[in-house]
């Protein structure tokens, strides 16, 4: 109906069941009910995690049953939207909710006057009007500043323009001691009830909530939530951070890998720092589908694609298979990462590229989508107009962050210079042989979190070499560690404070390559990596296209920055 592909914040509207789709037709006792509260919410929660909403709430909702929303739910409401004027100020109810990191939404802020089930009281009370003719306010302005001051926030409804402009004009100016005392002295009565507005006749479900907020709430023992406010650690943070600290609970021997995390569309989102990689153009659909319902066994949460690389549609079956398996209880579970590919870096390609990676994925958004290469093909990028589709794509919910990968200092500067949302991630070529220290450097102080591919070297891919598995000086501290050469790479990725991809189809690897995290790299081995001489392997030339050209020779030259 809206026309929209998400809303900001979706409310429950009232706490009861009505069983009859028409809402203009006069209602009868038999089509009331009582609600269902975990259920209703739980498919809140879906509309949530699906991105059809950016965050859930309540209205018309009494502390009792947002305390019962807050002994079960995954995500807490953020809102609870009443009615609220300075004739029913709702002083118990906002603390309330203030204390369970609530806000109070105020709806009839002026009494709803001129509706069927408004009134006048507020417009025509006579110590709104003293203090509105002493001030040179209107009565609304007088009203509006009130509740503004309490904390909240409130929907006025006016489709008069000279009375829209009126009601905003409240900011500049505020309310005096002795006027507040006088508010706050006004006798209480609320107006807009069940009975009476949706049904002219009893009915004991309707009398009941009636009842409900028409109480003064005490305001003593009010119960903090359980569960983590949505607001300061919104989904699928939450969720996502309480599985991977509980993963062991799952499958016997699971790894919980750490999380860091990185902007999104919800604030900071969790990422894994250990991802498994499916770039392959050897293996075949079957086996990129089976070797990812094993790494979910293990432990891996992060997985990373690309368009490029043809294992987008293996890695939406295996995701499929494992929540058939039980292994994941959602898809919320699992950080997924994917790429545009050069022949899309055009400003109008962007979104219907992610558009088909969601497709062959079979998912209704990733949590990271990358730049792939900063070219078109092999020529240059207006980065730009590529870049402000990479926000549309975050706009629209498609992704909950974007980010770049193979990109140098300047590139990124550039980005930052006009983006709207900064880049989250930037991928890149790191082993102990090439150590990125600089734009490690670079990244962390413009909040990027740097992600390594290639941390043993791309051993066995085409573009791929043995130098990091052959090193003489990480050869000789696995040995005296008694680890494999590939932990040793992965533990000293992981004490330079990034996340990385490795990839590896083979079960034990698999398990060898999470086995990182109960011991550390001394001071002495570490001084000995960093003495390592450094020399990247992947360039666009030789490994992509095998002609150059001035373009090219750029991008590879910015990358070879050290």
């Amino acid at each position: 109906e809206l026309g929209l592909e998400y809303v900001d914040l979706y409310l429950i509207h009232w706490p009861l069941k009505l069983n009859q789709d028409d809402v203009k037709s006069p209602l009868t006792k038999e089509n009331i009910a009582a609600i269902n509260l975990k259920d209703v919410w739980e498919g809140m929660e879906k509309c949530q995690a699906l991105g059809l909403t950016k965050s859930i709430g309540v209205s018309n909702f009494y502390p009792r049953l947002i305390e019962e929303i807050l002994s079960f739910a995954k995500i807490p409401p953020v809102v609870n939207q009443v009615e609220m004027n300075p004739l029913w100020q709702q002083k118990n109810l906002n603390n309330f909710c203030k204390k369970n990191d609530i806000l109070l939404t105020a709806y009839s802020p002026l009494g709803a006057f001129a509706t069927e089930w408004g009134h006048n009281r507020v417009m025509e009370c006579d110590v709104l009007q003293d203090i509105a003719k002493s001030r040179g306010k209107t009565v609304a302005q007088i009203s509006l500043r009130w509740i503004y001051e309490q904390g909240v926030s409130f929907v006025v409804k006016s489709f008069n323009t000279e009375r829209m402009k009126q009601n905003l004009d409240i900011f500049d100016w505020s309310l005096t001691e002795d006027e507040l005392i006088k508010i706050s002295q006004i006798p209480q009565q609320r107006h807009v009830y069940l009975s009476g507005t949706m049904l002219k006749e009893p009915h004991d479900v309707l009398a009941e909530i009636d009842a409900e907020i028409s109480s003064r709430t005490k305001n003593n023992d009010v119960r903090k939530p359980t569960v983590p406010s949505a607001r300061n650690i919104p989904y699928p943070r939450q969720v996502m951070s309480d599985i991977f600290q509980n993963t062991s609970l799952r499958v016997k021997n699971m790894v919980s890998i750490p999380v860091t995390t990185i902007s999104s569309s919800n604030g900071r989102q969790p990422i894994p720092l250990i991802g498994l990689g499916t770039a392959t153009f050897t293996e075949s659909g079957d086996k990129v589908k089976a070797a990812v319902i094993e790494a979910i066994k293990v432990g891996y949460r992060h997985f990373d694609t690309a368009a490029a690389y043809g294992t987008e549609k293996p890695l939406g079956e295996a995701i499929k298979e494992a929540l058939r398996l039980g292994l994941i209880k959602s898809r919320a579970e699992l950080f997924i990462t994917t790429k545009l590919w050069c022949y899309s870096t055009e400003g109008h390609l962007v979104v219907p590229a992610i558009k088909k990676s969601l497709l062959n994925l079979g998912l209704e958004y990733v949590d990271l989508y990358l730049i792939h290469w900063p070219l078109k093909c092999v020529a240059a990028i207006n980065i730009r107009d590529v870049w402000e589709g990479m926000e549309k794509c975050q706009d629209l919910g498609f992704t909950k962050s974007i980010g770049v990968s193979n990109f140098s200092p300047p590139l990124i500067e550039e980005i930052l210079s006009f983006a709207k949302i900064p880049p989250a991630v930037n991928q890149v070529e790191m082993n102990p042989l090439w150590q990125q220290k600089k734009l490690n450097e670079f990244c962390k102080k413009n909040d990027i979190l740097l992600t390594g591919y290639s941390p043993l070297g791309a051993s066995g891919a085409r573009w791929g070499d043995n130098r990091v598995i052959e090193c003489d000086v990480l050869q000789d501290i696995a040995k005296s560690r008694e680890k494999t050469v590939a932990q040793v790479s992965l533990r000293w990725m992981y004490e330079q404070g990034v996340s990385f991809v490795v990839k590896s189809f083979n079960y034990e690897r698999m398990k060898q390559n999470l086995d990182i995290f109960d011991w550390s790299l001394t001071e002495e081995e570490l001084v000995k990596i960093s003495q390592i001489p450094q020399k990247k392997h992947i360039y666009i030339a030789g490994s992509l296209v095998e002609e150059t050209n001035d373009i090219i020779a750029e991008i590879d030259a910015g990358l070879a920055f050290q």
